[in-house]
């Protein structure tokens, strides 16, 4: 079978009585079917940076690995994403930044429409406050959209400190001033 104005073949069992009106035979009766759209789907990646040297490495002791990000869908419909229907404005799902320095979901995880994603937790050494949210749309059916570049990454700033050494005399314990240290 056939829909009207369209090449889709749709296949299954169409039950009809034939009928004999005079020298004409009369097809009567049918099945109901009905043809589903299937949405567009895509994906997403992302990658965390160092908010100071702008690379994917991080600085010190410090790692990007373990980054959380949550995907919120900002959808007036809701979407289904892994099974679950998720309304305007709610987190859809977590991905996190592995080993090899970003976080993706599957080419097919996110219906069509317009999404942002947002560090949820920041990687050790690092603070979430410079960390900054991107939209982005789902558009074409199993394609990622790629937010590795330097313009769409996440960034973090490295958390630093300082530190302070005071230098005591043996035996006295009497602040000694203007003594150099090397760290």
């Amino acid at each position: 079978m056939q829909t009207k104005h369209s090449s889709e073949q749709i296949t299954g069992l169409y039950v009809a009585q034939i009928t004999e009106d005079g020298e004409l035979a009369v097809l009567s009766g049918s099945n109901q079917y009905s043809v589903l759209d299937k949405v567009i789907r895509g994906g997403v990646i992302i990658q965390k940076r160092d908010l100071e040297t702008k690379g994917t490495k991080a600085q010190g002791g410090a790692t990007l690995k373990d980054t959380a990000f949550t995907i919120t869908t900002l959808n007036d419909n809701p979407v289904l994403v892994n099974g679950k229907l998720y309304n305007k404005n709610e987190v859809v799902m977590t991905i996190y930044k592995g080993v090899d320095g970003i976080a993706t979901t599957d080419a097919d995880t996110l219906p069509y429409g317009k999404y942002r994603i947002k560090e949820s937790k920041a990687p050790q050494g690092y603070l979430t406050t410079s960390a900054t949210s991107r939209e982005f749309e789902i558009t074409a059916n199993g394609k990622i959209v790629d937010l590795t570049d330097e313009e769409n990454s996440v960034y973090n700033q490295i958390k630093r400190g300082d530190i302070e050494g005071i230098k005591i005399g043996a035996g006295t314990h009497e602040r000694l001033a203007n003594v150099p240290f090397k760290i």
